[in-house]
């Protein structure tokens, strides 16, 4: 069970990863984070290694309708995971790409409209199974701003998979 601690709000945006089949463990590589309230977020992550999954999560506040209109790295675009929205108060949201640029790029979040504070991170990962990844589909659970903790149970499809989550 992923138990984190009460959060003003809440979510869990999870996804299974796999390793690749030479590899004994997928490694946490670098993590980068930025926040801005405008059209457009961007901040630099570096990429090293091989078997790299990228993956960027962050949250819109006040955020009425989804305003992300896309994210990118080092100018491709990257796949939503997951969105959830909390009633016009906030929304959480994860994105993934296999097989990132190595190197230092940008990560670059776009708005439809610039008056919502973006908060984002990016984090990534060598050692992941970049042709059949991402694995096991979304998991996703919510729990209102004054739940005491936030219970979510993981059934992995494959051994030695790694669960992401992100939750604000």
């Amino acid at each position: 069970d992923f138990n984190p601690t009460k959060s003003e709000y809440q979510s869990v945006l999870g996804a299974l990863v796999g390793p690749t089949p030479a590899s004994a463990a997928i490694v946490r590589d670098s993590m980068a984070s930025s926040s801005a309230t405008a059209t457009s977020l961007t901040f630099a992550h570096t990429n090293t290694g091989s078997n790299m999954l990228l993956l960027v999560g962050g949250i819109s506040i006040n955020d009425q309708v989804e305003v992300v209109t896309g994210i990118t790295y080092n100018g491709v675009s990257m796949t939503r995971w997951n969105s959830i929205g909390y009633g016009g108060v906030a929304r959480s949201m994860l994105y993934y790409l296999l097989a990132p640029s190595t190197g230092t790029n940008n990560v670059v979040v776009s708005s439809s409209n610039g008056t919502y504070t973006l908060q984002f991170q990016s984090v990534s990962y060598t050692g992941v199974d970049t042709a059949s990844n991402p694995e096991g589909g979304t998991a996703s659970t919510t729990a209102s701003a004054n739940a005491t903790n936030l219970n979510h149970t993981i059934t992995t499809v494959a051994d030695n998979a790694l669960h992401v989550a992100y939750y604000r």
